[in-house]
């Protein structure tokens, strides 16, 4: 469980960056 929960805490957060890089670029 403590690997699973850290891959999804790891993935929600990759992904939120990748948003957030992908927002910024557009932007520019």
């Amino acid at each position: 469980m403590g690997t699973t929960t850290m891959g999804v805490k790891l993935d929600d957060a990759t992904r939120e960056r990748i948003k957030s890089a992908a927002t910024r670029i557009d932007r520019t």
